[in-house]
């Protein structure tokens, strides 16, 4: 960002004063949670998708205890469940839900037995 707005600056003969602020420590999965995570999705209907870099107060709560952030899909073209959460369009199979507890149920059980 300092590079672009060097650039700018020079380009436009501007000054750009920047103010960058931390507002959300970063989502860091604790590794035992996480290896037991991709070990017990195979048994549901899991994608192993791309590293995402946001913003979520979860990792407030990581930061005192340890914790594992997924992604539960929700996407379902047959039934027209397409629209991006947060939208006024949104909708999903509640079923959806019960395997997320399934999933988080099997983690807590395999969690004891560490």
């Amino acid at each position: 960002m300092k590079e672009i707005h060097n650039g700018i600056e020079i380009a436009f003969d501007i000054k750009v004063i920047d103010e960058f602020r931390v507002l959300y420590p970063p989502v860091i999965n604790d590794n035992i949670l996480y290896n037991n995570f991709l070990k017990i999705s195979q048994d549901f209907n899991f994608i192993q998708g791309e590293t995402l870099a946001l913003a979520e107060d979860f990792a407030f709560y990581q930061e005192k205890v340890p914790g594992i952030f997924f992604l539960l899909g929700t996407r379902n073209k047959e039934q027209n469940f397409i629209s991006p959460l947060h939208s006024s369009s949104f909708n999903f199979d509640e079923k959806v839900l019960l395997e997320g507890v399934k999933l988080f149920a099997k983690l807590l059980e395999d969690r004891n037995e560490i």
